[in-house]
């Protein structure tokens, strides 16, 4: 049986979830194993998902597309990650 690149076989595209750094969101990709700068609304919440296309080339295969959205704090809590305090508040939305 071939590896499906969903998880649970879910045919929705994977959801990458990224750290967000001003108007940008820095994703990892599993499939190439580097990190991908995706534009991203200063005003976006970690509610917001988007589309993206996938490039090919990879082995394993990537998904066609896959989804973008920032952790959320309650993401970053359960592995231990501090929110960092910055000059204007927290660096992840609530």
């Amino acid at each position: 049986m071939k590896a499906s690149v969903y998880n649970n076989n879910d045919p929705k595209p994977p959801i990458l979830r990224g750290f967000r750094v001003r108007g940008l969101v820095f994703v990892h990709c599993p499939w190439c194993d580097r990190m991908h700068v995706h534009g991203w609304g200063r005003t976006d919440s970690a509610r917001v998902i988007e589309v993206r296309c996938a490039h090919g080339g990879h082995q394993p295969p990537a998904p066609l597309g896959y989804r973008i959205s920032v952790f959320r704090q309650k993401d970053l809590k359960i592995v231990g990650y501090p929110p960092v305090k910055k000059k204007g508040g927290a660096t992840h939305v609530k």
